[in-house]
């Protein structure tokens, strides 16, 4: 923990030049299936929504699953900047990374983020 011990200092963060706020990951689903079994997708949007309010919450209570998944150190994993997890679905979140992907060639050309949700207001908006 170089940082910590006041041997070394951050340089740059790289993904703030892509927005301050964006989706990192997220489960996916064909919309075929998910559009057949509805209840299971907004179940399961519903159940990781508050385990992942429940985990932003409490860091320090989490602490030690993150050190036994990681094998870092638990005092280490105390002083770490923990990430926020998102508990909602929002299109504005998505719509960075779809941006940035078109700039640099990753992808041929931009697309509204929304196209990639499900039609359906009960789950788009989680």
């Amino acid at each position: 923990m170089s940082i910590a011990g006041g041997t070394s200092k951050t340089l740059a963060d790289p993904l703030a030049a892509i927005a301050n706020e964006f989706l990192v990951s997220a489960y996916i689903a064909r919309s075929d299936w998910a559009s057949r079994h509805r209840d299971v997708v907004r179940t399961f949007a519903r159940v990781m929504a508050a385990a992942t309010a429940y985990v932003n919450a409490h860091f320090a209570e989490t602490g030690p699953l993150v050190s036994e998944l990681t094998k870092v150190p638990l005092p280490d994993v105390a002083k770490m900047n923990r990430s926020i997890g998102g508990t909602k679905l929002d299109a504005s979140l998505i719509q960075p990374c779809i941006d940035v992907a078109a700039k640099y060639g990753a992808i041929e050309h931009s697309f509204p983020a929304r196209e990639l949700l499900l039609k359906t207001s009960n789950t788009a908006k989680r």
